[in-house]
């Protein structure tokens, strides 16, 4: 009988690590919810909202960095500077974009000054 004893500790041990496995790997999971992002037409172009369990965590309604307070020229630009957003969120970096940035998402190279590109 004595023997019994030893193998209801080992077996209350493998549950228990079980549970605990269990609950940070659910915990983990949890956490890791993706981020999104939504679009919006706004009075002078087009912003975004970025999402995290479904809560606005950052709002941009206009190009970040500009010089002229207005937003992008395109929904398709807006998307491209969300997507890039949650991208520097995701490796953990600063989520602001840069005029380097800007200049790839819109293809202008004044975009920070507010000048129109010389043509």
């Amino acid at each position: 009988m004595k023997t019994i004893k030893p193998m209801k500790y080992i077996v209350s041990a493998v549950v228990l690590v079980i549970v605990v496995c269990g609950l940070l790997f659910t915990s983990s999971t949890q956490k890791r919810q993706p981020l999104s992002y939504a679009v919006f037409q706004t009075a002078s172009g087009w912003g975004y909202d970025i999402k995290a369990h479904e809560k606005i965590i950052i709002h941009q309604d206009v190009v970040p960095a500009a010089a002229v307070a207005k937003g992008f020229a395109t929904k398709a630009q807006a998307a491209a500077a969300a997507t890039l957003v949650i991208k520097k969120l995701e490796l953990k970096q600063v989520p602001s974009l840069t005029t380097s940035d800007l200049e790839q998402i819109t293809g202008e190279a004044s975009m920070a000054t507010g000048n129109s590109p010389a043509k």
